[in-house]
């Protein structure tokens, strides 16, 4: 951009796909008793998460300066807010099993200065 070509646009996206994550069923009544997920010992990893996926863009330009180069750019982590499943928690005052996700939509503004 511009006359002396010293500015430049960026635009970038990665998108992430991964198997779900492997988990075990739930101990109910060893849950109960030790107040926190307790899972069956005889059929670890026999559950499956959904599939994992997310889109992550980047957008920004780049200028150069005959000392300093800056660099302006906005990242929009999970850009579709996607609620992956990360684990499974115990609440032991409702005795329920409740599935924690990965952080949703995240938007990052960054300048970095290289000298």
């Amino acid at each position: 951009m511009g006359k002396k070509k010293n500015t430049r646009i960026i635009i970038g996206f990665k998108f992430n796909v991964a198997g779900g994550k492997w988990h075990s069923p739930i101990d109910q009544k060893e849950s109960e008793r030790a107040r926190q997920y307790v899972d069956l010992e005889n059929e670890t990893n026999t559950l499956q998460f959904n599939t994992y996926h997310r889109l992550d863009i980047r957008l920004g330009f780049k200028l150069n300066r005959p000392k300093v180069h800056h660099h302006f750019y906005i990242d929009l982590l999970n850009a579709y807010n996607q609620k992956n499943p990360l684990a499974l928690s115990y609440i032991p005052a409702t005795k329920e099993v409740v599935t924690e996700s990965n952080l949703g939509f995240l938007p990052l503004f960054n300048w970095l200065v290289e000298f």
